[in-house]
């Protein structure tokens, strides 16, 4: 929480287990990232199991997406009354792309 990241070779912040759970990421900068690997980077990169949040981050200047989610993530739906896999809210994304 509260970082800044910027002029990245690759992605910027990337939670990408499937068995992840309970992640908190909030109040970053992300900037500049894919300087070196031209694949598919983001600045921020979400898989997961459960409860994965992304709250009040800016994320600018990524050559192909801001906030990637659920790439890989299974599908099979938490069970009920569980928190939601992924909370994605007030994030500033910008010139990317």
């Amino acid at each position: 929480m509260g970082s800044l990241l910027n002029d990245l070779g690759g992605e910027g912040i990337s939670i990408v287990g499937n068995d992840a759970k309970n992640v908190l990421i909030h109040n970053n900068i992300v900037n500049d990232t894919g300087k070196v690997y031209l694949g598919q980077p983001a600045g921020i990169r979400l898989r997961g199991a459960l409860n994965i949040t992304v709250t009040n981050n800016q994320v600018s200047f990524s050559p192909y997406g801001g906030i990637l989610i659920g790439w890989g993530t299974p599908t099979q739906k938490p069970p009920t009354g569980t928190p939601p896999v992924f909370t994605v809210s007030f994030n500033l994304v910008e010139n990317f792309g």
